[in-house]
């Protein structure tokens, strides 16, 4: 079937009103916001815990680093 300008499909053409574009852009936009919303929210709370843990490793390094000094006070170097 050739229907047009040598074009092989059909693509029947869809009149939408200013007021249907208005509002299909208005409710993409609102779930566009929404979503970045959620993905700053995840974001910001990996780094929190990130830091977090590194914040507990540090510490735990820091306390193993004094236990293994304050262990070795009757080895001479």
């Amino acid at each position: 079937m050739n229907i047009g300008r040598g074009s092989t499909s059909f693509v029947p053409h869809i009149h939408i009103t200013r007021s249907v574009k208005q509002l299909l852009i208005q409710y993409f936009y609102e779930e566009i916001e929404l979503t970045l919303h959620r993905l700053r929210k995840i974001r910001n709370t990996v780094v929190n815990t990130t830091s977090s843990s590194n914040s507990a490793i540090n510490s735990n390094l820091s306390s193993a680093n004094t236990l293994v000094a304050s262990s070795n006070i009757f080895i001479e170097p």
